[in-house]
């Protein structure tokens, strides 16, 4: 439920990027940052979805299979890292060169990354 809380945030911060990309005069998905984040944006709706129809705890219709829980945990957290990537590549592209302030950035994201990945 909070993934999907998330999901729903990202979804306003989509909607901002993409006018903002309209306003600007600029072509949408054109650079690897565009499209691994529009990758990631669309591909973590599957696993909200197929986790709250067949994996919810309380009415999943599937909630006990195990292959399901495998593959539902291991996709999202590949597309987790897909997200991640995006929002650094996406923040050197506005810093260009200056690596002191790209590595304070993702530091927390590299911090977090083994209590939210493992």
């Amino acid at each position: 439920i909070m993934a999907s809380a998330g999901l729903l945030l990202a979804s306003g911060g989509f909607y901002v990027i993409y006018q903002n990309k309209i306003n600007m005069g600029k072509d949408h998905f054109t650079t690897l940052h565009g499209k691994a984040g529009l990758t990631a944006f669309a591909g973590l709706s599957l696993p909200a979805v197929a986790g709250a129809v067949f994996l919810h705890p309380d009415f999943g219709i599937d909630k006990s299979n195990k292959l399901y829980r495998k593959v539902h945990k291991v996709v999202s957290r590949v597309l987790l890292l897909l997200a991640w990537g995006a929002t650094i590549s996406g923040f050197k592209t506005l810093i260009g060169d200056d690596y002191v302030t790209l590595a304070i950035f993702a530091a927390p994201v590299v911090i977090a990354a083994p209590f939210t990945l493992l």
